[in-house]
């Protein structure tokens, strides 16, 4: 017989075990008592995919069924295949999700990723959408719609839209693009939780998420060169004050415009900035100047007193040991970061790849010793070495 534990005593048990999912299980099976707590856990955040989707439909059919009121997060991802398109399990998964979303009328964040709207038809969206007004968080991961009207409908379909996540809203299949919206809806308020410009949607659908300027927490951005409609600037200093994360990809479509002298991205409206992480940093001959002249003029632009953390990711180094400070500036981005508008600096993360041209052990050494060591000194950084992963 199990033992009588007051329920706090349970829930903060059940609690410590939320990732354990066989545990969970044992427990629900424990008492009656166990079970609420256990079922919250195990069901709380359901991802469905082409592999789950049949066995969860019929689960949530069946006439015992308790899970439904518990789920309040659901992700629905698709999968790509070699040719990075989106596989034809749409029109297996899709259709199915009006029936499914009837019974989950608790759902308060909804992820969609590498989905086709535009391969089915709109009744199967609306219906889909209908059924989830609850939703106060919504990410968007490489999803397709039917034109401007179609993403416009989507983003529109959530009442209490708090929280935004935007990687990469296109048109799909069979589109064909259009600069303008033939009917207009009014953006709602919602607050733009990350939005990404490396795969930027379409100027007609980003003038309309601009206008008004949105609250915005956090941006990537990838090329200058890309942003045909100077889009980074206008959110920059339109909704810099409301950015708190910033994420630039340093890469050949950023260098290009720097070497033919495109003024730099201006940062200097964000005055509440809390992080910037530097991605694909390439440690070589090719990109080394455009790494040099790159980052220390935009540490240059920081003036936020909440400024707390700088990430540095390294994506390859293709130059030995003692080449390593004529690629980078190691020296001007430490003299920068003992500034005054660095004061409450607390972390610098380093992503570090192992090389064949290069121990850890000098790595170490490099970053205890070299131009960078006043930082590491510090007691701020924070190196993490890692092994590239290429595909076969």
């Amino acid at each position: 017989m199990v033992p009588f534990l007051f329920p706090e005593i349970t829930d903060v048990i059940v609690d410590n075990l939320h990732t354990d999912k066989s545990s969970l299980r044992a427990c629900g099976l424990t008492a009656r008592t166990w079970l609420p707590s256990s079922r919250y856990h195990l069901f709380s955040r359901v991802t469905l995919r082409p592999s789950n989707i049949l066995s969860f439909t019929k689960l949530l059919e069946y006439p015992l069924n308790n899970i439904a009121p518990v789920v309040r997060h659901l992700a629905v991802e698709l999968e790509i295949d070699e040719n990075n398109t989106i596989l034809g399990a749409s029109g297996l998964v899709l259709p199915l999700l009006p029936s499914i979303t009837a019974h989950l009328r608790m759902i308060r964040s909804l992820s969609l990723a590498r989905i086709d709207w535009s391969l089915c038809s709109p009744e199967i969206l609306q219906n889909t959408l209908s059924n989830l007004g609850g939703v106060e968080a919504l990410e968007l991961n490489r999803v397709a719609v039917r034109g401007p009207e179609g993403a416009v409908d989507l983003l529109c379909a959530f009442p209490l839209l708090k929280n935004i996540s935007i990687d990469d809203l296109h048109y799909g299949v069979g589109y064909h693009h259009s600069s303008t919206l033939t009917r207009h809806q009014p953006r709602p308020s919602f607050v733009i939780y990350f939005i990404d410009l490396h795969m930027p949607p379409p100027i007609a659908l980003m003038a309309w998420l601009l206008k008004p300027t949105p609250i915005i927490h956090a941006i990537r951005c990838m090329s200058l060169v890309m942003d045909y409609d100077n889009f980074l600037a206008k959110i920059l200093a339109s909704a810099g004050a409301t950015i708190r994360h910033i994420e630039i990809d340093l890469n050949a479509g950023f260098g290009q415009g720097i070497l033919d002298n495109t003024p730099l991205i201006n940062i200097t409206k964000c005055t509440k900035l809390q992080s910037i992480y530097f991605r694909q940093i390439y440690l070589s001959e090719d990109l080394g100047s455009m790494n040099r002249v790159f980052v220390p003029p935009i540490l240059d632009q920081v003036s936020s007193p909440s400024f707390e953390v700088l990430s540095l990711c390294f994506l390859g180094v293709g130059s030995p040991v003692d080449e390593w400070n004529i690629h980078f500036d190691w020296k001007g981005v430490a003299e920068r970061l003992l500034q005054p508008q660095f004061a409450n600096l607390k972390r610098v993360y380093v992503k570090w790849p192992i090389s064949g041209l290069f121990q850890a052990s000098d790595v170490e050494s490099f970053f205890a010793n070299g131009p960078f060591s006043p930082i590491t000194k510090r007691g701020l950084v924070q190196l993490k070495l890692y092994v590239p992963e290429y595909p076969k």
